[in-house]
């Protein structure tokens, strides 16, 4: 949610079903009982708490490894 409240987020995602991705991604760690992933996006929220919006739009939070689609622009 931090990510729609730095307005760094898409118009078209609302704050409910943001939440619900993130709980649906964090099931799915879980799922895979891939300890490493889990810990990954535990840090990946925890960065995501911790920086400012400037930050996180500059790509302090982004892994390669759960994000590997498209990094920061």
């Amino acid at each position: 949610m931090k990510v729609l409240d730095c307005g760094l987020g898409s118009t078209r995602v609302a704050r409910d079903e943001c939440v619900l991705s993130c709980q649906q991604e964090q099931q799915l760690y879980a799922d895979w009982e891939d300890e490493t992933k889990i810990e990954a996006f535990k840090e990946h929220k925890r960065c995501l708490r911790d920086s400012t919006c400037e930050e996180i739009e500059q790509g302090v939070c982004y892994d390669p490894e759960l994000f590997i689609i498209d990094g920061p622009t």
